[in-house]
């Protein structure tokens, strides 16, 4: 009898080695066919070069070429140095919608970046939310940025839109939750500061998180636009990793 449960446990471990190896394969293999449609987009769709900070030159994807795909495009976002790199998608009857979409609408485990329904592309703050994958893929790269010199050495953030390319430089990275009844939740609590006292609480409650100083030779002020980056995080259950990068140029 001592054999046979013997043999039967084995059976039940291969099997179980085998089902996580399957697993295992089968979540690269989908998050490789995602990445391909993201590639595809960089290179059919990309635009004029321009000139980001230091003289470098990029050429992002052109928005109206996206669009011309599929409507929901509002922008294409790079982080420069990492792999953030992917369109930015936008429906606001169904916010969520792209949470496992690709950029064609078709199922994908890693879904596509998208903007909080609630803004516009003239918002204070424009959020943008986007999986963490364990293949490095999406926004897993935000996580990066809790090491003081990738934090230094990664500060410009490109958002292409219809109307040109902003230029942001990061400002604040921090873990957070997503949902935490009783805490002020600054950082996805309003798109448009509906006075410069929301300004300041904004300002105060960043400096107060951030991992790292915020920026003392050009502090932030009122009238001052952001862009908010956030992912997944398992640092507390419903954890999210945030940057917040604020607006330097638009051209």
């Amino acid at each position: 009898m001592a054999k046979k449960i013997r043999i039967a446990v084995a059976i039940i471990l291969l099997a179980i080695a085998a089902l996580s190896a399957w697993q295992l394969w089968d979540y690269q293999r989908t998050s490789a066919a995602a990445e391909d449609v993201f590639q595809a987009l960089r290179i059919s769709a990309a635009d004029e070069a321009f000139v980001g900070a230091g003289d470098t030159s990029y050429a992002l994807p052109s928005v109206a070429a996206l669009r011309e795909e599929n409507s929901d495009a509002v922008a294409w976002v790079y982080v420069e140095g990492t792999r953030i790199n992917y369109p930015v998608m936008q429906t606001p009857d169904s916010e969520e919608f792209y949470l496992r979409k690709d950029f064609n609408r078709d199922y994908s485990l890693s879904g596509t970046p998208f903007m909080d329904a609630r803004c516009g592309l003239d918002a204070d703050e424009l959020i943008v939310y986007g999986h963490n994958m364990k293949s490095g893929t999406m926004f897993a790269d935000l996580l990066q940025f809790k090491d003081a010199d990738y934090f230094q050495a990664h500060r410009n953030v490109y958002l292409a839109t219809a109307d040109g390319v902003r230029r942001y430089e990061i400002v604040a990275a921090f873990p957070t939750v997503a949902q935490d009844e009783g805490t002020y939740l600054f950082w996805h609590d309003q798109v448009y500061f509906e006075d410069e006292a929301a300004f300041h609480s904004f300002a105060a409650v960043l400096e107060s998180v951030s991992l790292f100083a915020l920026p003392a030779d050009n502090p932030l002020s009122s009238g001052d636009r952001f862009l908010t980056l956030a992912t997944c995080a398992y640092h507390a259950a419903d954890g999210r990793f945030v940057l917040v990068a604020r607006e330097v140029t638009s051209q």
